[in-house]
């Protein structure tokens, strides 16, 4: 009981951070700042575009399509906060600008000039010989070692969820004549419940946690790499959005959001 006790009570704080710093921008921050499209299907108006969080009023914001280099722009135009019988949080309704798809079709937003946007294709690599070797190099680095300081996961790794369990399948995707591979691990071809790994110049690096989403939305915007994705906690009703730029081939957090959870 008071293991878990514990694990509930460091969940709840990992939730409020996330919430706190994720759903809440300083006005003064907003003109470099990301969010996330509310794209919930517990929303009960699906064609209506909103964010996650409150956001500075009558401010433009550009919405980046999820499967074509499309950008639709919208300004932020009132508050409100979604709720039902398992969750509230805030949202930030909006007036779309120019023509747009579905909401659904959206999931990041940029508070800023958009000189270029395009999405990063991923191809997936076949060779076993490449397989097994970037699934060793990950094996042998010690980029394992961090997941024991995530929030997200709550039980060691190598206790419960051993790499092993996982089958991995590997994706490789081309910026500035470079070759670089996204690697995820997953149960089968349909979900993905292990982590994820970026690897640059033979070089591994974590992207998402333990307990991965199955997706993920690699795009240059405005010459810089980014990835979008996320994380649950393994072992609560955690859940969070989370957003990745690239810089000088080192993973850098950039905004996450944690409102969906639980």
């Amino acid at each position: 009981m008071k293991l878990l006790r514990n694990i509930f009570i460091n969940c709840l704080i990992y939730f409020l951070v996330i919430f706190t710093s994720a759903s809440f921008v300083k006005a003064e921050d907003y003109a470099d700042q990301f969010a996330f499209v509310f794209n919930s299907s517990r929303n009960t108006n699906p064609s209506e575009f909103s964010l996650y969080g409150s956001y500075p009023l009558n401010q433009k914001v550009n919405l980046l399509h999820i499967n074509a280099n499309k950008v639709c722009t919208a300004v932020t135009q009132k508050h409100e906060v979604f709720g039902d019988e398992m969750i509230s949080f805030p949202i930030t309704i909006l007036r779309t600008l120019s023509k747009c798809e579905a909401p659904n079709q959206y999931s990041v937003a940029f508070f800023g000039k958009v000189s270029e946007y395009r999405i990063v294709s991923l191809k997936p690599v076949t060779d076993h010989k490449i397989i097994n070797s970037l699934d060793r190099a990950i094996h042998n680095s010690q980029v394992l070692q961090s997941f024991n300081k995530a929030s997200q996961v709550t039980i060691p790794y190598n206790k419960s969820f051993p790499l092993t369990y996982f089958k991995p399948k590997v994706f490789q995707f081309s910026i500035s004549k470079q070759e670089n591979y996204l690697i995820s691990y997953e149960k089968n071809e349909k979900s993905a419940y292990g982590p994820k790994f970026v690897i640059f110049e033979k070089k591994p690096q974590i992207l998402t946690g333990w307990c991965s989403y199955p997706y993920v939305h690699p795009f240059i915007l405005n010459q810089e790499l980014y990835f979008e994705s996320g994380s649950y906690c393994c072992d609560c009703g955690i859940t969070v959005m989370e957003l990745f730029k690239i810089k000088a081939n080192q993973v850098c957090f950039v905004h996450a959001d944690g409102s969906e959870s639980d």
